[in-house]
């Protein structure tokens, strides 16, 4: 029985003997791959990289969402005007000229550079309207208008001296025509 317990413990020796070998040949093999290995087997694995990873990616994102909120604009007759230079889509019978606009800013007197505009729905204005006030909000491939009154002169829409309303095109809407195609104010 003795001799079977030193034989067990021998084995039980020489396969802790084999372990280390093969371990000391693999740490030797990385140490030819890699000569850092030693160095990376201790420090573990760092998170620091991640970390600084997800931080960027947090931070773009953020700015990615913020610039695709919408932005609100209001317009407030006398100070900040709206004014429609002229209507780029034809006009129709119903009384609708199309999506898109010529619009001009006026802040203070000043007036600003004209604007290309598409809105999201057909507006219900046309060249030579200015407005009393107007809300838009930029949603970003178009203009939402969410509400408007334009500026009237004895519960007429005033109109520059080029423009006059025209009932040819359409019997019960009407539509203005403008000399030159474009509101001169």
């Amino acid at each position: 029985m003795k001799q079977v317990l030193i034989v067990g413990a021998s084995r039980g020796i020489g396969l802790e003997f084999v372990r280390q070998y093969r371990e000391r040949k693999r740490t030797q093999n990385m140490r030819e791959i890699s000569p850092d290995y030693e160095r990376k087997k201790i420090a573990g694995f760092a998170w620091e990289g991640v970390l600084v990873f997800v931080c960027i990616l947090m931070i773009v994102s953020i700015y990615w969402i913020a610039g695709r909120t919408r932005k609100t604009y209001f317009y407030s007759y006398p100070d900040h005007i709206l004014r429609t230079v002229q209507n780029l889509d034809p006009c129709e019978a119903d009384g609708t000229c199309g999506y898109r606009r010529l619009m001009q800013s006026v802040e203070y007197g000043v007036p600003n550079p004209e604007t290309d505009m598409t809105f999201c729905d057909k507006p219900r204005f046309e060249q030579g309207h200015v407005f009393l006030w107007m809300r838009l909000t930029d949603i970003g491939p178009c203009w939402s208008v969410d509400g408007f009154a334009v500026l009237k002169e004895n519960g007429f829409a005033k109109l520059p001296p080029n423009c006059k309303p025209d009932y040819s095109q359409a019997k019960e809407a009407g539509h203005i025509v403008c000399e030159g195609g474009r509101a001169k104010f």
